[in-house]
């Protein structure tokens, strides 16, 4: 290996603390293909209820005069109706969101606080970009800017575990992530990447080759910050990580076993009376 890819191993040992709730994270189980099959047909099935009340409640409308579009293999349909006739029921959601804004006053130290300064903690918001480089060990590479410059780092972690989240917050910090991730693969022809060997073993651990090390430390605080989330939670982000995965599996084969079938648009309108009618538009 040539001097210009000499590697500094930074071994995680004094990770920045996180805010915890101080109460113990509970580990989901992991979903085996049938379960995760049972968990999509009952999405689906509770989606085909919603959109057989939706179409129910506009057909139930009181129409004065209809105009069909046809589409080839489906059509869609302008209905006039009745002002107030033909209304979806409130959903379950809307209705909770309703309840929750109905609270009690707040009291005069709770309104203090709101008018209180924000806190001190520097806010950063960055794109991340992930390969994952799966085998054994796997190791990510991870690309990302701070002040202009771009910077590159190969962690022994799998960081498409961290899908889905999107903040982490330290004593002094707030990062928001937009994170992107994906397997990649290992080419003698392509730059050189590190593998499982060039780490230590003996925990999380992240590579900064040698040209890197003129940057910024502060660059590395959103690193430094997300592997010390995880290693405070992997078992739940890895088993969050293959729920989500088989999930996404099960709705693929029931999607390939149930294609999608053309369905009609029923639109309905109430305008004023003095419009035109739809046959002489």
């Amino acid at each position: 290996m040539s001097n210009n890819y000499t590697s500094l191993l930074i071994l995680l040992c004094a990770m920045a603390a996180l805010p915890c709730t101080g109460q113990e994270q509970t580990v989901a189980n992991p979903l085996t293909p049938t379960e995760a099959d049972a968990i999509v047909r009952q999405q689906m099935a509770e989606k085909e209820q919603q959109r057989q009340a939706k179409v129910s409640a506009l057909e139930s409308a009181t129409v004065i005069e209809s105009f069909e579009a046809d589409l080839g293999d489906r059509k869609v349909i302008f209905n006039r109706v009745v002002p107030g006739s033909g209304q979806v029921a409130l959903t379950a959601r809307t209705t909770a969101a309703s309840t929750a804004k109905a609270s009690p006053a707040l009291s005069e130290a709770e309104i203090t606080q709101l008018h209180q300064p924000a806190d001190a903690k520097e806010s950063f918001s960055t794109f991340l970009s992930a390969t994952v480089f799966e085998g054994p060990s796997p190791v990510s590479e991870l690309r990302w800017q701070y002040e202009g410059k771009e910077y590159v780092a190969y962690a022994n972690v799998d960081f498409r575990y961290f899908q889905g989240l999107a903040e982490f917050v330290t004593d002094s910090a707030h990062y928001s992530v937009f994170l992107s991730a994906g397997a990649g693969t290992r080419t003698d022809s392509g730059p050189w990447v590190p593998g499982a060997e060039s780490f230590s073993g003996e925990g999380i651990e992240y590579l900064v080759l040698e040209d890197q090390m003129s940057g910024d430390d502060s660059a590395y605080g959103l690193i430094d910050t997300m592997l010390s989330y995880y290693a405070q939670h992997e078992p739940e982000m890895i088993v969050a990580y293959q729920r989500a995965e088989a999930i996404r599996e099960a709705q693929a084969r029931y999607d390939a076993a149930n294609p999608p079938q053309p369905q009609d648009t029923i639109i309905n309108f109430s305008p004023s009376p003095e419009s035109k009618s739809l046959q002489n538009r």
